[in-house]
């Protein structure tokens, strides 16, 4: 299934401004493809607004609780807000509504 994090994080715990941040930020993006791919999680892409401090990530879970295990793991959750939202892609939800009597 597929999901869309939205990260975001306060203006003083900015990778950019903030060098703590910045050493676990770099740490974690080194981690996190074996890990997410140890707990079945594959990350599809990602995006950044750096003026609003939000990245977008499009990940394929088999739930929830593995995005949670993952983003625990890499210890993203010390610093960031993660929304786990689930997500269909346009082309499921035509196919929804063809079913749709």
């Amino acid at each position: 299934m597929l999901y869309m994090l939205v990260v975001t994080h306060s203006p003083e715990l900015c990778p950019m401004a903030n060098k703590t941040v910045r050493e676990k930020y770099l740490s974690y993006s080194k981690q996190m493809p074996e890990i997410a791919k140890s707990l079945g999680v594959t990350i599809q892409d990602g995006w950044t607004n750096e003026l609003t401090h939000t990245s977008y990530q499009l990940v394929d879970a088999p739930n929830a609780h593995v995005i949670v295990q993952c983003l625990s793991k890499v210890h993203l959750l010390e610093w960031t807000r993660v929304d786990v939202n689930p997500v269909y892609t346009r082309q499921e939800i035509a196919a929804q509504l063809q079913k749709v009597t």
